[in-house]
């Protein structure tokens, strides 16, 4: 084979394989595709083993490089269509549930949220006064509990909560963030509160911007995040100029 020609066939070569990569970038790739599809059969014949669905469409998310598919109930009136994202190695895990989802008691979740709220503001702002807000999210299905359900530490969810706590940290330099972060999460540790995750950002007073409705304008300064057992280090508190 003549030189011209080895030039031909890797130039050949180097665009198909651009093509490929490009196709693959923006549309998946057959067997990630299929992969996904069973992933999510299995996942509903295992969590909805009295119902049969129908998967009535689904694209490729470029941008996280997973699938969404929509799927219906057999046999619904109302033929509602439940999304359902799937992420990972050739879509291989479950990243949301849309039956799951559809399914979550939004009333009953809102008065046990504002209750928790209340009862764990309360214990925080007696070791850290600058505690501002605490916003906890619950996953609770429908028919699991009664309507009027109160909240407690002992309540049992889907899953552990997550919590997102507001500091006011205007007086705080990285080190005073780091140690209420450490007494926050104690506080929770010794009265025996389980979360999954908790964040905590400490807001400062952006004097630049106009009062919303009487209200200061507050922006990020610091922000951590942590688990239950995480040893917070000072490298861990994030700071934003």
């Amino acid at each position: 084979m003549t030189k011209i020609k080895w030039i031909y066939l890797v130039v050949i070569i180097i665009s198909v394989g651009a093509v490929l990569f490009f196709y693959n970038a923006f549309n998946g790739n057959p067997i990630s595709k299929m992969t996904a599809q069973s992933t999510l059969k299995n996942h509903l014949e295992s969590n909805y083993p009295d119902d049969e669905f129908v998967i009535q469409r689904e694209f490729y998310n470029f941008k996280d490089g997973g699938y969404n598919f929509y799927v219906t109930q057999i046999g619904e009136e109302e033929q509602t269509e439940y999304e359902f994202i799937l992420t990972g190695f050739f879509g291989s895990n479950i990243h949301s549930d849309g039956i799951y989802y559809a399914n979550q008691d939004v009333k009953l979740i809102s008065k046990l949220q504002k209750e928790a709220s209340e009862e764990i503001t309360n214990l925080l702002q007696e070791k850290v006064p600058e505690v501002l807000e605490v916003t906890p999210q619950l996953e609770v299905l429908k028919g699991k509990y009664p309507s009027d359900a109160n909240w407690s530490k002992d309540f049992k969810a889907e899953k552990p909560m997550y919590i997102h706590i507001t500091i006011d940290s205007r007086k705080f330099s990285k080190e005073d963030m780091l140690h209420a972060s450490i007494l926050i999460q104690r506080s929770l540790h010794e009265s025996n509160y389980t979360y999954e995750h908790i964040t905590i950002n400490g807001n400062i007073i952006d004097e630049n911007y106009e009062e919303v409705k009487g209200e200061p304008f507050w922006v990020v300064k610091y922000a951590v995040g942590f688990e239950h057992d995480t040893k917070l280090t000072l490298k861990d508190i994030e700071q934003y100029e």
